[in-house]
């Protein structure tokens, strides 16, 4: 690509949804365009073209002003077009048409379903913020599909991470909690539950990676590069895959002084720095690339450049939220957001490059409101878990929306589709599945998965004044419903999400039947991963039994935890209604939940 002295800058293409430019100059330039192998109609030019010449592999097209192209049926390789613009101006065109794609995940913390300009459910007008400004977020969304039901693979910023990059559940990882915490002996006697160990303490080396399995691509060779926050030990990134990375850093990181004295509040901006010159180093290499763009914005502690709170001051205050500073740190992570979007658009990698936005999990309630989802960070409410995410790329709709439900654990394999991976090699024990066919423009496809959605958090995150609130649970999301089982009171609720995305009614006891099947999937999916369960802490004052019968009701306590009974339902009860009691099936080794 010929780096001239002609200027140019990228615009949003109203009209077309594409990026335009301006030119300063007198005379003719080069431009360069990656495309992806088999794609059709690719926009090279969108503004001012009046002709085009033919392409050696490919097909050109002039209308309405803007120069399309398609390569042949299975062309890799160099292509060349010329253009004529109304100006007498000629453009040449260098097409660079790819096999595989580029993936820049961006990646943040602790940000609310309700935290963007955009709503993340355009028929709901709650699913956005009253008072943040997020242009380049809300740019993104116009350039592709957002999905109004994502979810984090855990309320917690590890667990996700770690589940994000390898597709497994946090159950199925035995990795529940953040890195540091719930991992040494636990106090006994303070809650009615055994405060659990996390078994995995960090990223293990046995678990292949996203950059891992783009890198087992025959031909492909790809680059991959990590920056921003970590959290997951184990050796840092590049023990796991990456080529590049910032190290094995974690949220203090994005919190030092340092950050403010340089202007780069959270490193946003400085995590987009890094990136754009990682993207640029792969496209100068000819390399496709996996850019994971790990953000601390926007977890405590609040940063902001001050000219960014200048301007939040002047924006009017909503009735969800109100902070200005933390106003101003959401406008700093767009503009830093802003920064990747452009150089996309000046590396010419538009049409080639697959953008994967999704927060690590919800917002705690000292940083910002989630309504109208229920409660926080690190609860298994939907405030804890639903996240806002976007996807763009080549073939992805614009300004589309998915209402089904998808979970971090999904953007392994779908990356690995996009980058023409065989689905066979993907292991058996990997809980994600494809969305491909949804972003492809079938988002009300249905799809098989391989195992069910499950969130996993059995440990107890407790402040002293509620603010975390989060005590042994699991949840299972099965088309408009979620089953949520709270291990400590023995609660098993059942919500329409549909109907009621604010969790205000369990329908368990008007659904019976339903409630059980979920509880029963729930139940065998736990068991079959092997999954870290609570059970009755005989320490606790009110456990009026001993260890390994703590309720003192006849039934090993390691039992009726594994079956979802825990100490509210006794001997005698029959959560099934097969006439057949719990200490008959327990002395039958049948099944308690199944009729």
């Amino acid at each position: 690509m010929s780096r001239s002295v002609w200027q140019f800058t990228f615009v949003f293409g109203v009209s077309l949804g594409l990026p335009m430019f301006h030119l300063t100059g007198d005379a003719g330039y080069t431009l360069s365009r990656q495309v992806l192998k088999n794609s059709e109609s690719v926009p090279l030019l969108v503004e001012g073209v009046v002709s085009g010449s033919e392409a050696a592999s490919g097909k050109t097209e002039t209308r309405r002003g803007a120069l399309f192209y398609t390569p042949d049926v299975g062309f890799v390789g160099e292509d060349r077009v010329r253009a004529t613009l109304e100006d007498g101006i000629e453009v040449e065109v260098l097409v660079d048409v790819r096999s595989h794609p580029n993936f820049i995940f961006i990646l943040t913390d602790d940000q609310s379903w309700t935290s963007l300009s955009a709503r993340m459910d355009k028929q709901d007008p709650r699913s956005r913020s009253d008072l943040h400004r997020t242009p380049h977020f809300d740019r993104l969304a116009k350039r592709g599909m957002r999905f109004s039901r994502a979810y984090s693979p855990a309320p917690n910023c590890s667990p996700s991470r770690y589940a994000n990059l390898t597709g497994k559940s946090t159950a199925r990882l035995q990795f529940t909690d953040i890195v540091g915490r719930n991992q040494t002996i636990p106090k006994v006697g303070k809650f009615r539950l055994s405060a659990i160990r996390t078994a995995t303490k960090e990223i293990e080396a046995s678990e292949v990676t996203i950059p891992e399995w783009l890198r087992s691509l025959p031909g492909a060779n790809y680059a991959s590069g990590h920056f921003g926050k970590w959290h997951l030990l184990g050796g840092g990134p590049e023990s796991h895959g990456f080529d590049v990375s910032d190290g094995d850093t974690g949220n203090r990181q994005g919190s030092v002084a340092e950050n403010l004295e340089s202007n780069d509040p959270k490193q946003a901006y400085g995590i987009a720095d890094r990136g754009n010159r990682f993207m640029g180093e792969a496209v100068s290499a000819g390399r496709p690339f996996y850019c994971q763009l790990s953000h601390y914005a926007v977890h405590a502690a609040i940063q902001y450049r001050e000219e960014t709170l200048a301007k939040a001051n002047d924006w009017e205050d909503g009735d969800n939220h109100s902070s200005k500073e933390y106003a101003a740190m959401i406008s700093d992570l767009d503009s830093s957001v802003g920064q990747t979007l452009d150089e996309i658009d000046r590396l010419g990698l538009r049409h080639s490059t697959y953008v994967i936005f999704q927060a690590d999990n919800g917002a705690p309630q000292f940083m910002s409101n989630a309504y109208p989802l229920k409660r926080y960070k690190p609860e298994i409410w939907e405030g804890g878990i639903r996240v806002p995410t976007i996807v763009s790329g080549p073939g992805i709709p614009e300004h589309s929306q998915c209402d089904q439900a998808m979970m971090g654990i999904d953007i392994l394999p779908t990356i690995w589709e996009f980058a023409g991976g065989d689905p066979n090699r993907l292991p058996k024990d990997i809980d994600g599945v494809s969305i491909a066919s949804w972003l492809r423009g079938k988002p009300q496809r249905k799809l098989e998965r391989p195992s069910p959605l499950v969130v996993h958090s059995p440990h107890y995150i407790v402040s002293n004044d509620l603010a975390k609130n989060q005590r042994p649970s699991s949840a299972l999301l099965e088309g408009p419903w979620k089953l949520v089982a709270w291990y400590e009171t023995g609660e098993v609720s059942l919500i329409n999400l549909e109907d009621d995305v604010s969790e205000s009614r369990d329908l368990s006891a008007t659904r019976p039947k339903l409630a059980l099947k979920l509880r029963k999937s729930l139940r065998d999916y736990l068991s079959a991963v092997n999954a870290q369960l609570p059970t009755l802490d005989a320490a606790y004052a009110k456990n009026p039994g001993k260890s390994g019968d703590a309720d003192d009701d006849g039934l090993p306590d390691s039992w009726e935890f594994a079956q979802l009974l825990t100490h509210t339902l006794g001997p005698g009860d029959d959560p099934d209604g097969d006439g057949i009691s719990n200490v008959e099936e327990f002395r039958t080794n049948s099944d308690p939940l199944a009729r």
